[in-house]
């Protein structure tokens, strides 16, 4: 066996790649330790990459690539080489051998800082990467690696940025699968897309509580390339200056970290429990696990301060991008600001000394007058942002910020409000935008309050949101002051808690509060009042029935009875209570507006004219009107509320309503009613109840000159003059007809007193001339049927078992006969001599002549008193006279003014037939009529 050292140099290459490629590395070892002028160290490497696979074990040649590195220092030149494979081989046949094997060249890795000369750093990168892309196999090219980064930076580097994070990721921390990345992939990846593939398992339910560990342990190695002088590569289009040489001076140079807080930033949008909890288990770029490869710097440098103070701002960035509204955003955006804190070194006093909320009453200049635009997303990490950029007034005014939401929370308000919205809302709402948010927020805890909620508590945190501490009861737009509420007045603020206070039914609080005490209370007695009326028709108006004892009436009504005695009695809360009596007893009835819309409280208060409500009760109710009294107490209560009771009061100017006014509105409402129920009951067939409605209801007298003061009753003629036009069914009895025809007759003569239209003159009394023929039909044919019964009574033949009269008897009634005969002779003779008929004209004239000299004249004289209803005096004196009284003659003496009463109806029947027409010609321009001694009309002549 042939000594190597006599073998040439391509004896010994050729030898090389053939210990080389059986693998036998220590043979190979042994031929460089004794050749090493043939073998340098390249060509060793270059052999070696031409004839190693990726599947061979490095452990077995790393030896050798130590001894090319001078690690270790092997004594091999006692041992001997089988060289009989290349011993028969010329040199021209070796150096052929050679030429054919086309060894593969090194790679240069400049981006990594390898110096030329470190080849066998080169070859480890280069093997490593075969490895990867033929196995797989990381912890093969971990123990391939470890053993030559110490003293070489950039393998250590390389280690520490490309392999760790993927040993990590598909083994330490996720072995049960693969992320599916390779070093080439690993190393070409860059900014938030990069961060999104390291990061991918960190996203999944049992991942997302270790992400603060994979942000230290992944994506710090993975960064840490960034803080050597050579940065490692991560894109052309991220290429900057160092940080060290830059950032020191707050520049804003873009570094790699920045990619890290733009994907925190973006992570909140979508998934900001993610972030937050990112945030809070990592400390941010100098927090990073470096696998004890190198150790982080104990002491902070310029850089790594302005890395701290831009991952600050990227944490605060995510509070105020997130829109979520959740308690669980909530408590994350606490453990935020609090961390931050941390993080810049700035010390937050925990509570004031009032109700253990902050005084953040002032803010600096840069926060009141930051533009709105600077709260856009992709504004959130501008270097000097006076929002996000962490400082003791950034930190106070986020801390106020989530005080604010926290009360509001606490206060349970359905609407919430994410941190973005409070911030918006404090800074560049208008007035009406945060007195609404107010109203809101109050409303809604009203209406979920519980008995054990302590509203003394509550006001004084609805306080504090509209000043943020300041005791000042009102700022201006001009003094550095923000908040929540800060452009709503003090006392729209009161307002709404009262408001509130009335919603919750905290009535007893509410009095305490604003009425207890005068001298200081929080609001003015007369807006105190307003509020009260205003959540009382509130309440009136929202009620879906008319009861009062339930719904929205019956909290209307415990409105009232809480607070009407600290009110005048004449005060618009007071009169409430009318309106609230006369809805409840409205309500008993049926009653359904137009289009099939059942009646509603709100239907009294918009309608132009509510009495006429109480008409389509008499329609839609058949026996209503036998309940005058109470009809007419709710007509009552509608004109004691203030409501109009006609659409022409509507159109009037408000007047303010005195004593007299109050009592015509009502007389008129009673008018009204009464006439309506006349009306139901007259359609009902019930004339009986109507006769005694004009009679004792209307208590209607004759109309007061124009002079006068007082409403004209436009109600009574109409109501008489409807009642005496209605005729009984032709069933009715002869009897029942001739009662009705004389109240009929009766109501004519009283509508004829009282019409102040002449127009209607004729038809009246055309009606009454109908009427009385009528009763003169009825009578005669009773007679007959009268005297026909008495005959044949008479007859006693025709009697069964009776006997003929005796001839005395008979004489005695033909006697009578002969009288009856004569009498009814004479008195046609003087019918036909003295009272002929006259034409409906001439009755006319008559009548109204004889009304006029008449004790009932159509027009009472100056100085007479109004009408009055019921117990109310009238022109005919006590109301408690029967209406036979009424019918008696006024200007009766002695004893034919005490013993002769004459009905209204046999008046006007002796004013027609009694020849009276001398009166109405007067009023009709006719010659007069006077009348001769004996009582009868005649028309005078010209010879007269």
């Amino acid at each position: 066996m042939a000594d190597v050292q006599g073998l040439s140099a391509a004896h010994i290459i050729v030898l090389a790649t053939e210990l080389c490629f059986k693998t036998d590395f220590q043979d190979f070892q042994v031929l460089q330790h004794q050749r090493p002028d043939v073998l340098a160290a390249e060509l060793c490497c270059r052999i070696l990459l031409t004839f190693v696979s990726g599947n061979e074990d490095p452990e077995q040649y790393v030896p050798l690539l130590k001894q090319l590195r001078g690690l270790i220092v092997e004594d091999g030149s006692s041992k001997n080489i089988d060289v009989s494979s290349v011993e028969e081989l010329n040199e021209a046949e070796a150096r052929s051998r050679i030429q054919q094997m086309r060894l593969v060249r090194l790679k240069s890795f400049d981006s990594e800082g390898f110096a030329t000369q470190d080849v066998v750093s080169r070859f480890v990168i280069q093997q490593a990467y075969r490895i990867d892309t033929e196995t797989g196999d990381l912890p093969a090219i971990l123990h391939l690696v470890e053993p030559f980064v110490d003293g070489v930076e950039p393998l250590r580097r390389w280690l520490i940025s490309s392999l760790l994070p993927l040993l990590r990721l598909d083994y330490e921390y996720y072995s049960e699968g693969g992320s599916g990345l390779s070093l080439v992939a690993i190393h070409d990846l860059a900014g938030t897309e990069g961060l999104n593939l390291l990061l991918q398992r960190a996203r999944t339910e049992e991942g997302r509580q270790h992400i603060g560990r994979d942000l230290r342990g992944i994506v710090g190695p993975w960064m840490y390339g960034d803080r050597s002088s050579k940065r490692r590569k991560l894109s052309p289009s991220f290429r900057r200056a160092s940080i060290a040489g830059q950032e020191s001076s707050l520049a804003p140079e873009r570094s790699g970290w920045q990619d890290v807080n733009e994907w925190i930033l973006e992570t909140s949008l979508g998934d900001y429990d993610l972030a937050a909890e990112a945030i809070c288990k990592w400390d941010g770029p100098r927090d990073v696990d470096l696998g004890g490869y190198e150790s982080a710097p104990q002491e902070s440098t310029d850089a790594d301060t302005v890395l701290s103070i831009h991952y600050g701002q990227a944490a605060l960035a995510t509070v105020y991008a997130t829109d979520h509204t959740s308690s669980q955003a909530n408590r994350n955006s606490w453990r935020i600001l609090e961390r931050v804190a941390d993080i810049a070194g700035v010390h937050l006093p925990r509570h004031s000394d009032i109700e253990g909320l902050p005084n953040e009453s002032e803010q600096p200049e840069s926060i009141i007058t930051i533009p709105r635009s600077e709260l856009a997303t992709d504004n959130l990490l501008e270097p000097h942002h006076a929002l996000t950029r962490p400082s003791t007034a950034s930190l106070k005014f986020l801390r106020a910020i989530l005080t604010s939401i926290r009360i509001l929370e606490e206060l349970r308000c359905q609407q919430r409000l994410s941190c973005r919205d409070a911030t918006f809302l404090a800074l560049y709402a208008t007035e009406q935008v945060q007195r609404r948010e107010l109203h809101r927020a109050l409303q809604n805890l009203a209406r979920m309050a519980s008995a054990e909620t302590d509203w003394q508590l509550t006001r004084n945190k609805i306080l504090w949101l509209s000043r943020w501490g300041s005791v000042a009861p009102s700022l201006s737009e001009e003094e550095n002051h923000r908040a929540l509420f800060w452009r709503v007045s003090r006392e729209n603020v009161e307002t709404e808690l009262f408001g509130a206070l009335l919603t919750a039914k905290q009535y007893q609080t509410a009095i305490s509060l604003y009425l207890a005490d005068t001298d200081s209370t929080p609001l003015p007695l007369f807006l105190v009042e307003k509020i009260v009326e205003h959540e009382t028709l509130n309440a009136y108006d929202n009620a879906s029935n008319g009861n009062r004892s339930r719904g929205g009436l019956k909290r209307a009504s415990e409105i009232l009875k809480a607070f009407s005695p600290h009110f005048a009695p004449s005060s618009p809360v007071n009169r409430i209570e009318h309106l609230l009596a006369a809805t409840h007893s409205l309500s008993f009835y049926q009653l359904t507006l137009q289009h099939g819309v059942p009646f509603q409280p709100v239907s009294i208060r918009v309608h132009h004219d509510p009495i006429s409500l109480i008409s389509k009760v008499l329609e839609q109710n058949s026996k209503a009107y036998t309940k005058l009294d109470d009809l007419l107490s709710i007509g009552r209560g509608f004109v004691a509320a203030g409501l109009p009771i006609s659409s022409i009061e509507e159109d009037e100017p408000s007047i303010p309503t005195s004593e007299d006014n109050m009592e015509s509105k009502m007389l008129e409402s009673d008018h009204r009613i009464t006439y309506d129920a006349i009306i139901s009951a007259l359609s009902s067939n019930d004339f009986d109840t109507a006769y005694s409605y004009i009679l004792t209801r209307l208590s209607p007298s004759p109309q007061p000159s124009s002079s006068t003061s007082g409403p004209a009753d436009d109600t009574s003629w109409r109501a008489a003059y409807a009642a005496g036009r209605h005729r009984l069914p032709p069933s009715a009895s002869p009897s029942a007809k001739i009662d009705i025809l004389s109240k009929r007759m009766e109501l004519l003569s009283l509508a004829l007193m009282l019409v102040p239209d002449p127009s209607s003159l004729p038809s009246m009394l055309s009606t009454w001339q109908a009427c009385e023929k009528e009763l003169n039909d009825l009578r005669a044919r009773e007679a007959a049927e009268e005297k026909a019964w008495d005959d044949r009574g008479d007859n006693i033949s025709s009697v069964p078992g009776g006997f003929g009269m005796e001839d005395r008897d008979a004489d005695i009634a033909e006697t009578q006969r002969e009288r009856e005969r004569r009498r009814a002779a004479e008195v046609g003779k003087r019918f036909d001599e003295h009272e002929a008929p006259m034409g409906l004209f001439d009755v006319a004239r008559g009548a109204a002549r004889a009304i006029g000299k008449s004790a009932f004249p159509l027009r009472a004289p100056a100085g007479a008193q109004g009408v009055r209803v019921n117990d109310s005096p009238t022109s005919y004196g006590d109301p408690s006279r029967s209406s036979d009284e009424y019918g008696r003659g006024a200007g009766g003496s002695g004893d034919e003014g005490q013993h002769n009463r004459i009905r209204k109806r046999d008046m006007v029947s002796n004013m027609v037939t009694g020849g009276l027409v001398s009166g109405l010609g007067w009023v009709l321009g006719a010659q007069p009529v006077d009348k001769d001694a004996a009582g009868h009309g005649r028309r005078e002549s010209a010879g007269d």
